[in-house]
């Protein structure tokens, strides 16, 4: 389940992902992710989460998508949600994530393009099939 967060300008913020991760630990990823929890719906886990790793208290969320299992999404059903023009602060919980940035399209095409390395490649796999989309 995953969460991509706008601010006004359009830009998308991405989390860089705490070095104490076991997964792709320093690396810039979407806003926030998570799997649900027993009985809970995709539109509560996506409020968990934004809460839980970015301080983020909203009920502004939006379903936009779901994408099927395949290799790119690691054989999990993936749920998008989004939150547009956020004028909110985040706070990011330093146990799960060591800083966030808001990017322009350009500046994402530009890691993309340039610094892949620095990107978690669901990221990359996000932005190149166009499903990263305001």
């Amino acid at each position: 389940m995953l969460v991509l967060i706008f601010d006004p300008d359009n830009k998308i913020y991405l989390q860089k992902r705490s070095r104490k991760k076991q997964f792709y630990p320093g690396r810039w990823d979407v806003s926030a992710s998570t799997h649900t929890e027993p009985g809970e719906s995709f539109s509560e886990a996506a409020v968990r989460v934004v809460r839980d790793k970015l301080g983020l208290e909203t009920d502004r969320l939006h379903f936009v998508r779901q994408l099927p299992a395949c290799p790119e999404t690691g054989f999990e059903f993936v749920s998008i949600f989004a939150l547009h023009r956020n004028t909110l602060t985040i706070t990011p919980n330093p146990e799960a994530v060591d800083e966030g940035y808001y990017y322009s399209r350009e500046e994402l095409t530009c890691l993309v393009r340039n610094f892949r390395e620095l990107l978690t490649p669901q990221l990359v796999t996000l932005w190149e099939t166009g499903t990263i989309d305001s």
